[in-house]
This record gives C-alpha cells, sequence and structure tokens, in this order.
C-alpha cells in the first residue's frame, strides 16, 4: 500500500439527487436511531429541556446549532417541527444547498463554503453536528467546528475506520485505489488511508464485499478520495490535538442500500479556559 503524493480527489455531489445520495453514500444521517442515540441527547443538553419527535423545549431562548457538510440535510429532518434551535449549515456544493436542502429547510440559515476557508465566526455555536464530514479535510473539518463552538460546548462526529489490509481485500489493494495519506495537522503529522474512488480504480467486481455499491460508474467515482482512520487510536490523538476533550464514544452499526457500515460516533467537547 503506497503512500498518496498527490492532494486528494475533492467529492462532487452536485451530481447526486437525494434518492443517489442515500444509495450510494449510506450516511448514518438519515436513521431515527442515529438521531434518538446521539443528536438528541446532546439537543435535550442544549435546550436544558426535552425532545420529542424532533420538537425541543426548554426555559432558554434560541440556541445555535452548527451542522457541517450539511449536505442534503437528512439529520435535519428530525427537526423540522416547532423546535426552538437556530440551525446554520455549512456545506460545500452550493448546488446541493440550492437544489435541496435551502427548498426541504426555508428556517435554516445555509452557507456554501470550503472549510478551508471558512467564512463562519469563532465561538457563535452552543453545538454543532457533522455527519460523515470527516472523510475529507480532517484537520479544517475539526478546526472549523472548534472554532465556531462556544466554550463547553460539544459536538457529535463520527469517523470511518479503514482498519488492517487484510480486512480490505487483497483485490482492492491491488487496484491502487487504496493508498496512505499523510496528513499535517498543525505540525504533527498523522497516517491516514485513503479511499480514491475518482480514477476508475473502483469497478464493481473489485470493491465487492467492501463498498457493496448497487449503482456505481461516473457517480461513484464523483465521491473523490475519502480519507479514514486506521484505528481508534489515531481517532482520539487526531481530535485530542484538534483541542477536543472526549466526553464519549459510542460504535453504530446502520443499514441501508448499500449494504451494513459502522462508524465512531464521539462526543467532543470545547473545554473552558482558566478562569
Amino acid at each position: 500500500m503506497g503512500t498518496l503524493a498527490a492532494q486528494p480527489c475533492a467529492p462532487n455531489f452536485a451530481v447526486f439527487n437525494d434518492a443517489a445520495y442515500r444509495k450510494i453514500i449510506g450516511s448514518p444521517s438519515a436513521s431515527r436511531e442515529y438521531f434518538e442515540r446521539f443528536h438528541k441527547p446532546l439537543l435535550e443538553e442544549l435546550q436544558g429541556g426535552c425532545c420529542k419527535n424532533g420538537m425541543c423545549t426548554g426555559t432558554t431562548g434560541k440556541k445555535v446549532l452548527l451542522d457541517i457538510a450539511c449536505g442534503h440535510g437528512h439529520e435535519l429532518e428530525f427537526l423540522k417541527d416547532g423546535n426552538r434551535i437556530k440551525i446554520i449549515g455549512l456545506e460545500l456544493s452550493r448546488d446541493v444547498l440550492l437544489e435541496y436542502t435551502r427548498k426541504s429547510f426555508p428556517d435554516a440559515f445555509f452557507v456554501a463554503a470550503d472549510v478551508r476557508a471558512s467564512p463562519l465566526k469563532h465561538e457563535f455555536a452552543d453545538a454543532a453536528i457533522a455527519a460523515n464530514a470527516v472523510i475529507y479535510e480532517q484537520w479544517e473539518m475539526l478546526q472549523v467546528i472548534f472554532n465556531s463552538l462556544k466554550e463547553g460546548a460539544k459536538a457529535v462526529v463520527n469517523f470511518t475506520l479503514l482498519r488492517a489490509e487484510e480486512e480490505l481485500g487483497k483485490g482492492l489493494l491491488d487496484t491502487g485505489a487504496v493508498s496512505t495519506v499523510k496528513v499535517n495537522a498543525n505540525g504533527r503529522e498523522f497516517r491516514l488511508r485513503a479511499l480514491d474512488f475518482s480514477h476508475g480504480h473502483a469497478d464493481e467486481g473489485r470493491l465487492e464485499g467492501f463498498v457493496r455499491a448497487k449503482i456505481l460508474g461516473p457517480s461513484l467515482k464523483s465521491v473523490g478520495t475519502q480519507v479514514h482512520f486506521r484505528s481508534i487510536e489515531d481517532v482520539e490523538g487526531f481530535v485530542q490535538h484538534a483541542g477536543f476533550l472526549i466526553v464519549g464514544h459510542e460504535t453504530f452499526q446502520y443499514a441501508n442500500e448499500s449494504g451494513v457500515k459502522e462508524t465512531e460516533v464521539y462526543t467532543l467537547q470545547k473545554p473552558r479556559a482558566p478562569r
């Protein structure tokens, strides 16, 4: 498994309609169970009240929830009706926001921008969520979340692992689709695994048993290069280096049309500055 020399290929999510995104990408964000286990407790704590059927009530004023790489906004479906949360979403694809997300969530505020040049101000958000976001621009994603959160605020972020080579299958490795990529995180180097869909490596036979996607071809190539962590230790070292405290971690399994997937879900907290 070689080292990725060039910059990873960026995704082009504008080519995905909502149905294709759900079928190919398979984010856990559309799962009611995922909301109940991870996002709902965050919102209940945020509001100081309770959430029922996606409606959050409490005695405090409206709080700000940041959704990083919000895409089609599947995770926001559970917050559409009568909640007291102000939603701000950041998404790379302007086309996705215009065609889907803004139409589905007219009361939310969305910004089309790259996390590498984020226009978001510091310490404005009371909480944050990021579903399947940290497979692109890992360090920048976490830095935008960290900088946007108020002191003591929490974020729910999931990470997908690409473990040992024997778990990937020799056929996939032989294609050159899997490489080692070095990510510089503010002076510290992390070695992660890149899964490259962009150059036609990922045909159906070679990905059988790993991605299990039923729709393959130009749309799958538009996923670009996804970069994953190799182990739990890698994830935790990375998020702690970004400045976060780890306050919770669970493994979550979910099923979609691509098969059964597993992701590591963390609740992270921005520390309070010493007084």
